[in-house]
């Protein structure tokens, strides 16, 4: 979308879309100009506020789908041009500028029945801002959130051992699992053939770190990977290495599931970070 307007009818074929259980992201500078009162607009989790241009970075909240990520804007011309600012209705701000005005928004409707991604500028003037906070990157986020991952690594799927870092987990269900108990296991040994527990198949391989994980939840190592949904049937759960890690470990994949327990119920589909040098 650039300030192209919708008609009528591709409204409803795009609502009807989202309400088919699929992903979409719609970004671009006049969505909400021409959209904000509309019903396609409000599948979105966002309101429109108004414009607000020439903005040159942004940053993502902590405890959303870009949390600590960093990007730069190259605003020339036409891409910075008449910018929307918008708000949440629902939905979790993604980007703010440095103006602090919220530019994109992630939303899972009312009952996580779909997932909707859309950003107020253009996706294509984005600037990396280093190695660890690029488009491609981004770009993989929303694609993991988009196509239904049930545990979505927040931003980056690679930690360096020379300097350590961290990665978040989003676990995204519904709000009709508001409440549930859940933790979030690791294995360095594979998805397959994973671990049967109470008829559910957690798709990772038991092993020494498995249990390393599970002895060390809620640590600062592992922050919140044991608790409570929230409201809406999700939690953030970080991994922190906590400085450097040993270069043995270079190559090596961790894979990582949600479970809902106390009796397991449900695992997630497993997502992956590699140790890289």
């Amino acid at each position: 979308m650039t300030d192209y307007a919708l008609t009528a009818g591709q409204q409803q074929q795009l609502i009807g879309f989202l309400n088919d259980g699929k992903g979409l992201y719609i970004g671009g500078n006049d969505f909400g100009y021409y959209h904000g009162n509309h019903a396609i607009y409000k599948m979105f989790g966002c309101t429109y506020l108004g414009d607000h241009t020439d903005f040159t970075s942004l940053t993502g909240p902590n405890n959303t789908l870009l949390g600590g990520s960093t990007i730069n804007y190259a605003n020339a011309g036409y891409p910075g041009d008449y910018l929307d600012w918008i708000a949440a209705d629902g939905g979790d701000m993604l980007y703010k500028c440095q103006y602090n005005k919220y530019r994109a928004v992630a939303y899972s409707g009312t009952e996580g029945t779909y997932r909707a991604i859309h950003s107020a500028f253009w996706f294509g003037a984005l600037k990396d801002a280093g190695a660890s906070h690029t488009k491609t990157e981004i770009m993989a986020a929303y694609m993991r959130y988009l196509k239904g991952d049930t545990l979505v690594s927040v931003v980056g799927t690679e930690i360096s051992c020379a300097t350590g870092g961290d990665a978040a987990f989003m676990m995204e269900l519904t709000p009709a699992q508001s409440g549930a108990k859940y933790l979030i296991a690791a294995s360095m040994s594979g998805t397959t053939p994973g671990t049967m527990i109470n008829g559910v198949n957690i798709p990772l391989s038991q092993d020494n770190f498995t249990q390393f994980v599970l002895d060390n939840l809620n640590t600062s190592m592992f922050a919140n990977f044991a608790g409570l949904l929230d409201g809406s049937g999700r939690a953030i759960g970080v991994l922190d290495t906590m400085g450097p890690v040993n270069p043995v470990w270079i190559g090596t994949t961790i894979h990582f599931a949600g479970v809902l327990f106390d009796p397991v119920t449900w695992a997630s589909n497993a997502t992956a970070i590699t140790l890289v040098p």
